[in-house]
């Protein structure tokens, strides 16, 4: 093949996956994370969304997201992250930690670190600081208006 064609069937095969990627996300089937994935290739592929909040830097993938857009899920990966939430947490959110550690403290005082290998739910409105050094999550997030 030469490179003109080459080029134009790399980014044939790339259209089909981003198509394939986003169907599956946009319906309303099963969405699996397998274990690659696990392991950090979800972070590689076309559907990864970089992330700049402040001095954050991060990635995420939506593996799934309902017709309503309520209900959501997906992978995010964090470098070091220290949030103040006084205005209430946006969403519920269950959140399975895969590496590295979160710490987070109510307006109370009350910490709790969550460790790689550990999961947590966050209700709505919950107050309080996020801190961490880095990690990699799987979550599953519930807004109750549309998004």
């Amino acid at each position: 093949m030469n490179k003109s064609r080459l080029s134009k069937y790399a980014i044939g095969v790339t259209l089909i996956a981003v198509a394939h990627w986003a169907s599956a996300v946009e319906s309303e089937r099963p969405a699996k994370i397998g274990r690659t994935d696990i392991a950090g290739a979800i972070f590689k592929g076309p559907q990864v969304k970089k992330i700049t909040e402040g001095a954050t830097q991060a990635l995420e993938v939506d593996t799934l997201v309902s017709a309503d857009r309520k209900f959501s899920s997906g992978m995010y990966k964090a470098g070091p992250e220290h949030l103040d939430i006084k205005d209430g947490y946006p969403e519920y959110e269950f959140f399975y930690v895969i590496t590295g550690s979160i710490t987070l403290t109510d307006t109370g005082g009350a910490a709790q670190v969550i460790q790689a290998g550990e999961a947590v739910t966050i209700p709505k409105g919950w107050k309080g600081h996020w801190d961490s050094d880095g990690y990699t999550k799987i979550w599953v997030t519930y807004e109750t208006a549309p998004k």
